[in-house]
Formats: C-alpha cells, sequence, structure tokens
C-alpha cells in the first residue's frame, strides 16, 4: 500500500480493506484483507463485498508487512501565504509503500511527474520541479468523530521554479497532516486530503501556510482489489504458538487465551486449516463460543500429534462477530514431530 505521502496508506491482498471504526464502537481501525478460503467464507467474491453464506471468501486482519502502490492525477500543494499570493502547483504521482499491523501504513517513495504552475509565483509555461522531503514517511489509521482518516506524520515537498525566466525560487512544505479513508465499488482505497487535513509549514508562507489537495487511489502492488472493512479486536493473550519438539504418536496439548478488549464479540466457529498434515486438533477445553462482552476472556485448546519426524506449519482460523461483520482472526502455530 499500501508517495507524496501527502498521500499514503495502503493496502493489499486479493481484496483488501482498510477497516472502518463505527461512531458507536470508537475502536483503532486496521487493514483487512479478502482471502479465498472456501471453508469459513461468507462473501462471494475476491472484493469481500457480496454477502453469501458458505461462500468462498474470508476476511481478515492484515498481520503481516504487504507492499502498496497508490497513484494520483490530481494533487495540488499549495503555499497560501507565499510572497505574492497563494501559489499552486498541481503534480501526478506515483508511490510504493506498505501496509501492517495495527492500522500502521507508510510510504518508502515517492514520484511526482507533470507539475505546472497553477496559480502564483512561479512562472506560467516553465518547468516546474516538486520532490519529496526524505521519505520514508510513516502514518497509520485513526477513527475520529465516526470516520476513517490515515495519519501522515512526517511529510514534505520541496517545489523549485523560475520567476521572470531568470530568478530560481524554492520553498518547502513540511507537517504532519491526515486523509479521509474510503473505499471505492472497483476494489481500490481512496485516501482524499481535504478541509480536514491539517496545514503544514513553508519557507516562504510560513505555519499553517501548506495545503495538499487531492485523491490517492491506493492498491496492493500485485494489482489484487482493496476496499474498507470493519475492525477485527482479537488479541491472542497467552500461549506459545510453536509446540516444539513432540515424540511423533504422542499427543502434546496447548491451550490459548483470547480477549477482545474494544468491543462485543461472537465467536461463530473454530477452524484449523493444516498445511503439512492433520497433526493438529482442537481439544476438549475450548470456550471461545458464542457471545462476549468487550474485556472478556476464552481459551481454545489444541492438540498437537505428530505421525512423522518433520516440521507441520499450520493456522488457527477463529471466526466470529464484531459490530455488523463477520471476520476471522488467523494465527500460525507450528511443531516438530521427533524421534
Amino acid at each position: 500500500m499500501k508517495y507524496l505521502k501527502i498521500i499514503v496508506s495502503l493496502v493489499m491482498a486479493v481484496g483488501l480493506m482498510a477497516i472502518v471504526a463505527t461512531p458507536v464502537l470508537a475502536t483503532q481501525p486496521v487493514w483487512i484483507t479478502c482471502l479465498d478460503d472456501p471453508e469459513n467464507g461468507q462473501w462471494e467474491n475476491n472484493l469481500c463485498s457480496k454477502v453469501k453464506s458458505n461462500g468462498n471468501w474470508l476476511t481478515n486482519e492484515v498481520v503481516e508487512t504487504v507492499e502498496i502502490t497508490s497513484s494520483s492525477s490530481d494533487l495540488e500543494l499549495t503555499d497560501t501565504k507565499a510572497m505574492g499570493g497563494a501559489e499552486t502547483i498541481k503534480c501526478a504521482e506515483s508511490n510504493v509503500g506498505w501496509i501492517g499491523a495495527e492500522g500502521s501504513d507508510g510510504v518508502s517513495s515517492v514520484v511526482m511527474s507533470k507539475c505546472e504552475r497553477v496559480a502564483g509565483l512561479c512562472e506560467s509555461g516553465k518547468e516546474v520541479k516538486v520532490a519529496p522531503v526524505s521519505p520514508p514517511w510513516g502514518s497509520e489509521l485513526k477513527e475520529e468523530s465516526g470516520e476513517v482518516r490515515d495519519l501522515l506524520k512526517t511529510p514534505g515537498f520541496k517545489i523549485e521554479c523560475f520567476v521572470a525566466g531568470v530568478f530560481k525560487v524554492a520553498d518547502t512544505c513540511e507537517g504532519a497532516t491526515s486523509a479521509k479513508v474510503t473505499n471505492h465499488s472497483n476494489g481500490t482505497v481512496a485516501l482524499e486530503f481535504e478541509g480536514k487535513s491539517a496545514k503544514s509549514t513553508c519557507t516562504l508562507g510560513g505555519a499553517g501556510a501548506g495545503e495538499l489537495k487531492g485523491t490517492v487511489v491506493l492498491k496492493e502492488r500485485s494489482g489484487a482489489a482493496m476496499m474498507q472493512g470493519p475492525q477485527a479486536p482479537v488479541i491472542l493473550r497467552k500461549g506459545n504458538p510453536n509446540f516444539g519438539g513432540v515424540k511423533k504418536n504422542t499427543t502434546k496439548n496447548e491451550v490459548f487465551e483470547y480477549e477482545n478488549p474494544n468491543m462485543e464479540v461472537e465467536y461463530t466457529a473454530i477452524h484449523i486449516a493444516n498445511i503439512s498434515g492433520n497433526a493438529f486438533s482442537e481439544a476438549s477445553a475450548s470456550t471461545c463460543k458464542g457471545k462476549k462482552v468487550a474485556k472478556s476472556k476464552c481459551v481454545i485448546e489444541i492438540a498437537f500429534k505428530p505421525v512423522e519426524e518433520k516440521i507441520y506449519l499450520s493456522t488457527l482460523n477463529l471466526k466470529y462477530i464484531a459490530g455488523l461483520s463477520s471476520l476471522v482472526k488467523a494465527f500460525n502455530i507450528g511443531g516438530t514431530g521427533t524421534p
């Protein structure tokens, strides 16, 4: 995603989405993906946009860093207090960035092109250069007054142009800002810099003079779709995902404790996706069933019984309903069969 980062926050995967928290829940938004999972799916397509019982697609919170790209054809940078009046430059931009766990994202590289004067000091029809200031830029999703925004912490741009065909002028605008996050029906995510986006400090206009306006469209680097979704609040509190070495044909049990710290959830299913053999299974002590209030805990007991001397890897999927959305929290587990 996951840039002028003025632009920035991206997403990924086979149908990716940025989680949107509602005003009532007031929780931390996160990035989620739409995954191919016929056994647990509840969506009809790879955009996770149409509900279907026993569908082939499933929403899942992003827990590892994913690379994204973004682009804009009409990003405007303005120094509202530049000498001689507001100076506005319009550029196309393309960026490479990332999205990660707990709503984190950022921009690693930014390319500004086709920059031209719209108004102000720079000479019309002459070359204008715009360059990012010291990327990478970190950012994260936040819920503000019922709206999901991407907060960009350290973006900056340097503008260079000619005045009267002779004098070269430079203006650098830097400072934290934010963008409104919105789903697009074609499977992309839009970041809109608008009136609520904080103003930056410019070398010519001073504090509060810099404005960024325009929409940046994000997509997963491979071209997979993205969208917004609801937050996945379930957290693993106790339990070791690595079962270690276990003698083949013997069983080791491990209890995993989960908490839903921010909201009420209803646990609807536990599913173990075995990557290398049916060595893992659910045991008797599991209590993650039915509705659980906020801040409550439940446990899942997993049995590991290797039948060969090799490494076993698997995924534990905990399916639940949070607010109005059905989600899956995935945890990787593993162990080794020994002599």
